[in-house]
């Protein structure tokens, strides 16, 4: 059995590679605590910033 390769495919394979387009995929246990941790920061920042639909609160200041 012969395995060929191309030089072109083989760079341009490991300049995808690295930048990050042709990464494996993530540890499932890790994935999962990294998704709970930022639902978790989601819903705290939720409760601290509170109903931001009312005028005013999105930086427009009230006009007499």
């Amino acid at each position: 059995m012969a395995v060929s390769f191309s030089i072109r495919d083989l760079f341009g394979n490991a300049a995808l590679t690295v930048s990050g387009h042709l990464r494996r995929a993530p540890d499932p246990a890790c994935e999962s605590a990294l998704r709970a941790a930022f639902a978790e920061l989601d819903a705290e920042l939720a409760e601290i910033l509170g109903d931001r639909t009312q005028p005013g609160l999105l930086g427009t200041a009230a006009r007499p």
